[in-house]
């Protein structure tokens, strides 16, 4: 069996769209980012009438955990993301905004990760000698959706 080669951040690119995922535009310079932690519920049905005592647990409803960025800082995609995106769903629609990660896997069509939600969280950094940056969150509504790329 063949060793898989190791991806690296580098060369992928988070984008949003405007209009529902018909198409996407970059949304920030991301300098690194964390997978969603995505995590299912533990519903213990457990009941006092059991053969033996042992707690029974099944799985519940499923929490696709938040995706968080470092974003080198721009006026341009702060401007965007703090008065257009934090905290607020589609302004035409109403519904949560449409996100792609586009990985830098080497093959001829790239492996992505599309998810709907919202940012829920904007924060970041200005050191006196490195650059500033921005550190968004984006909370996932619903089940992701990974394409492996061919």
């Amino acid at each position: 069996m063949t060793a898989p080669i190791g991806s690296i951040g580098y060369g992928c690119d988070l984008q949003y769209s405007t209009n529902g995922g018909s198409s996407y535009g970059s949304l920030a310079t991301v300098e690194s980012f964390d997978l969603p932690d995505m995590k299912a519920t533990d519903v213990d049905v457990s009941n006092i009438e059991m053969s033996v005592p042992w707690r029974l647990f099944q799985a519940g409803l499923v929490n696709g955990g938040a995706f968080k960025m470092k974003c080198i800082w721009s006026k341009a995609a702060y401007a965007n993301v703090c008065n257009n995106l934090l905290g607020k769903t589609q302004p035409v629609t109403g519904t949560n905004g449409m996100f792609k990660l586009v990985f830098s896997d080497i093959v001829s069509t790239a492996s992505t990760l599309v998810w709907t939600g919202y940012v829920n969280e904007l924060a970041g950094a200005g050191p006196i000698d490195d650059k500033i940056t921005a550190d968004v969150t984006i909370k996932i509504s619903g089940q992701p959706t990974f394409t492996a790329g061919t």
